[in-house]
Formats: structure tokens, sequence, C-alpha cells
């Protein structure tokens, strides 16, 4: 994981599931939050929801190559969920779906999976994952 400022980067090689927020905390860079909670959150708060989001996705057990979308449930999951992705640089796999709002509460899965495998030559190309084809 990098995480970058303006001016500087710091790189993790723990912890490295992205939730919306700096780790370790820094001094004037805050979680984000969604407009519902906007100025009636403490920024500790928020920080809180995303440390969870974080904690869930270290805590799930499953395979990402294997499992689909399955660990993009709550807290991972919420209102503003329209992406998923996972990644693996060293094999040249990127998997991508879509998540829009739907009566349920929460986002739906609105979209096959889409997986990009990096070809021999550097080119990419995308295939619908075994399950679905």
């Amino acid at each position: 994981m990098i995480e970058r400022t303006e001016n500087s980067c710091e790189t993790r090689e723990d912890d490295t599931s992205a939730a919306n927020d700096w780790v370790p905390s820094r001094p004037m860079w805050e979680a984000r939050m969604s407009a519902t909670y906007f100025l009636k959150l403490p920024s500790a708060e928020a920080a809180a929801r995303c440390g969870a989001r974080r904690d869930a996705l270290a805590s799930w057990h499953g395979q990402f190559s294997c499992s689909g979308f399955a660990w993009v449930e709550p807290p991972v999951l919420n209102a503003y969920t329209r992406l998923a992705v996972t990644m693996s640089p060293a094999r040249g796999v990127l998997r991508a779906v879509g998540y829009e709002m739907t009566d349920a509460g929460l986002p739906s899965q609105v979209s096959e999976i889409c997986e990009v495998v990096a070809a021999c030559s550097g080119a990419a190309y995308c295939r619908a994952p075994p399950e679905l084809s």
C-alpha cells in the first residue's frame, strides 16, 4: 500500500487494505466520511468507521482470487459502495465489479466481474471469470 500526500509518500507492507483513512493517522488529514455524517460525527468516529472496514477486510479468511467478491459485505459494503477491485500485480490480474443502490437499503452487484489479465506482450484483455463462462 502506498499512501501519498502532495509532497511525500509512505509505503506499508502490512495492513494493506484501503479504507479511506490514513494509517497511522496524521495531523491535518482526516478520514473520509459520507455526506450523511458530515458535520455530525467527530473525526475520531469517522476514523473508527474506517478502522472497522479495515478490520473486516483483515479478518476475512477467504481467498480473494477464488471467492469473487464475497468479502464485499458490511461494513465494507456501505451506501456509497460503487466499485470493488482486487489486484495481484505479481500475477498481472485485476478484477472489478460494479454496485448500485437498490431498494435493499445497500448497493447490490449490478455488473459481471471483469477480469483483466496482463498478457506476456504487456497487453491486457478482459474476460469473464471461469464461473461465468
